[in-house]
């Protein structure tokens, strides 16, 4: 009699120890299953800042690419540098909006400054003159002016992503 009452008394040991282990194992797998729906998350976010940067980079080569930044001719650089600076009028208009991060005190400062750097570009492309002797220096002026929008642009662009909450 107390070989069936100690093997059953067994048995009932093992069924709960294996019950216990099986509960354990769940929960080990879901929490790796969380870990790796996490690790996931964040590896798709870090692709998408650098996938971000890359768009920016090459939208500032193609810029230095463009006929209008490389012709002599006043009238197409005119042309080129005009649609770009409405380009970049827009993506500060994008900043200005961007939800999250548009109530904050410093953020208005930060795109009314942008804001005034492009006005500043515009300002400096009516100034290049028509005559070849002095407009070189004047559009490199303004070349440059440019070249400084589109970077604080990007900071600024780097920063939104960042720091704006997540949905």
């Amino acid at each position: 009699m107390i070989v069936p009452k100690l093997l059953a008394v067994l048995v009932a040991a093992v069924i709960a120890t294996t019950t216990a282990v099986a509960a354990e194992e769940k929960k080990t797998t879901t929490e790796k299953m969380q870990e790796t729906a996490s690790d996931a998350a964040e590896k798709t976010k870090e692709a998408t800042k650098r996938a971000v940067d890359v768009v920016a980079a090459k939208t500032r080569e193609a810029w230095n690419k463009t006929k209008a930044y490389f012709s002599d001719d006043p009238a197409a650089y005119r042309t080129g540098a005009t649609q770009r600076l409405h380009e970049l009028s827009t993506e500060i208009a994008q900043l200005r909006d961007a939800s999250g991060v548009s109530e904050r005190l410093y953020w208005s400062t930060l795109v009314q400054a942008l804001q005034q750097q492009h006005q500043y570009a515009m300002d400096r492309l009516l100034s290049v003159p028509q005559d070849a002797k002095r407009r070189e220096a004047k559009r490199d002026q303004l070349d440059k002016t440019i070249s400084y929008l589109e970077g604080h642009i990007d900071i600024a662009q780097r920063e939104m992503r960042d720091f704006a909450p997540k949905s």
